[in-house]
């Protein structure tokens, strides 16, 4: 099954990308995760953002994508509007059932039980364990509501086992997105 965010086969020259998000409003952190699926390549990471979620604003103005999975159990009223202008009303999924955006506890649990990069935890991209030592790990449930996404979609399979990922940082000095390279991950 595809999905505009999750068609490799997209006729657009540029990226699609699907977008998971989750926030901690009390504690003004939020949690990103965006997967291009034409490459498999998963970019997550979280940060402070302020009130006005200018953070959010940025990415989702120079990543515009296809398609959002919102933890409505945890956001913001504000977030979510900023959401929901930002894409069609049917590519923004909000989520308030755990078994739909597994949170970090169910992204870990899920990954050791698929194995996808056989070995464990150990054997996880760097971004990926970076974003399990975080407090709280917002990033690392992001990245698991991708994955659970593509699991319901049948596409965790093809995508989640190449390991190519990047840790996200909010945008630098010169307005581009700040990624940190990853090489991909040998199974």
């Amino acid at each position: 099954m595809r999905t505009l965010g999750t068609n490799p086969e997209s006729e657009k020259a540029q990226a699609t990308y699907l977008l998971s998000v989750t926030e901690d409003p009390e504690r003004g952190l939020l949690g990103v995760c965006f997967v291009d699926a034409a490459t498999g390549h998963f970019t997550l990471g979280q940060c402070s953002d302020d009130p006005q979620k200018n953070c959010l604003r940025t990415l989702l103005a120079q990543l515009r994508p296809s398609e959002v999975i919102f933890d409505q159990s945890r956001g913001s009223r504000e977030s979510y509007l900023l959401l929901r202008r930002s894409v069609q009303e049917n590519l923004l999924s909000t989520v308030s059932d755990a078994t739909q955006f597994w949170g970090a506890d169910d992204a870990a649990r899920e990954l050791g039980k698929e194995d996808y990069f056989k070995g464990g935890e150990a054997a996880w991209p760097a971004p990926l364990r970076e974003a399990a030592a975080m407090k709280p790990p917002l990033a690392l449930g992001a990245y698991g509501a991708c994955v659970g996404y593509l699991k319901r979609l049948l596409l965790d399979k093809q995508l989640v086992p190449l390991g190519s990922m990047a840790k996200w940082q909010p945008t630098d000095e010169v307005g581009s997105l700040a990624f940190t390279p990853t090489p991909k991950h040998k199974p």
